[in-house]
């Protein structure tokens, strides 16, 4: 074991199968300490996952329901009292959890899910550079952060993974209005992901790459089997290891350059020391890549989307009085 390298778990795991997903997922957070190394009795355990859009259990969008309820059961061996929460960038996390019959399996291990809502300020350092941003207040407020992702092709950033992901917990349309601001020739909102995630950073991370999604991700995209599960603390060494995996061109790995330029985390999968399988046996030469469009979005896109969400939310509204 190297010490100066950031640890990131990584095991097989054939497919979502309710019986065997919690050992497979125990196997790989127990590479990096077990869950009692993150989670104590009594805290409450926000698990992020990625619920952009409803869709149905086994979409390739959307973190794998059967995922998620596997990890609240390990929080809950742990004496934890997990809470499933996000953002949805379409519609609410209402939707999101009945579209994938989350809600169901929630109820049936009493845990709660959220529509983040609330924001607080947080500020941070990065390389001598203070920053002060608006994010989740119930992400801050958690005792202990779990980042639950999908990994995924992604038309603006070449990918998402671990890094992303905990982007999804900025509540509301506040996502959308960075893209607004952001350049479509360079890194701008690559960088600002990285100022979130600096605000945010989550305790544990384990991440849904059983079946991942490739080409016109991060929704349109079309399902591919991985068969994998990488956990660790250091989101950026995680999605090192993850552009890897998918053998991605440096104009695909948006969110590391930015990260590497702004001096945060490891800059390269040889600071990484992988635990459990050997990376070979996941890389994909092949993977179905997207065009990258640019991260930002037009003023009619913005409001195009508001009032697309406006509606999909009152038409949840109106179902459930």
């Amino acid at each position: 074991m190297n010490s100066s390298l950031t640890q990131v778990a990584l095991v097989h795991c054939p497919s979502y199968d309710e019986d065997a997903l919690p050992s497979t997922i125990r196997d790989a957070v127990n590479l990096v300490g077990g869950m009692e190394k993150y989670v104590s009795s009594g805290q409450r355990v926000m698990l992020k996952p990625n619920a952009i859009a409803p869709a149905a259990a086994d979409h390739p969008s959307i973190t794998h329901p059967h995922f998620i309820i596997a990890v609240a059961k390990l929080v809950q061996e742990a004496g934890g009292v997990p809470v499933i929460a996000d953002s949805p960038a379409w519609g609410n996390m209402q939707q999101v959890a009945e579209a994938s019959c989350l809600d169901r399996e929630a109820e049936k291990i009493g845990v709660e899910i959220l529509q983040l809502t609330d924001v607080a300020t947080v500020s941070a350092e990065i390389g001598g550079r203070s920053i002060c941003l608006k994010h989740g207040k119930e992400t801050l407020d958690a005792d202990v952060l779990i980042n639950l992702p999908k990994l995924k092709t992604h038309r603006q950033l070449g990918f998402t993974g671990g890094t992303k992901n905990m982007y999804g917990a900025v509540p509301g349309r506040r996502k959308a209005l960075w893209h607004l601001l952001s350049s479509r020739t360079d890194l701008h909102f690559a960088r600002k992901l990285i100022d979130h995630y600096v605000c945010a950073i989550p305790h544990l991370t384990i991440v849904d790459a059983v079946v991942i999604m490739e080409g016109n991700g991060p929704r349109l995209g079309t399902p591919r089997n991985l068969g994998a599960v990488l956990a660790g603390t250091d989101c950026l060494a995680i999605d090192h290891v993850c552009a890897e995996m998918l053998c991605l061109p440096e104009s695909h790995r948006l969110i590391l350059t930015a990260a590497r330029e702004m001096g945060v985390g490891c800059t390269g999968v040889e600071e990484v020391e992988i635990l459990g399988e050997l990376l070979r046996r996941f890389t994909l030469k092949d993977v179905r890549l997207p065009e990258l469009l640019g991260a930002g979005f037009s003023p009619y896109r913005i409001l195009r989307g508001t009032i697309r969400n406006w509606y999909l939310t009152r038409s949840s509204r109106d179902r459930s009085s």
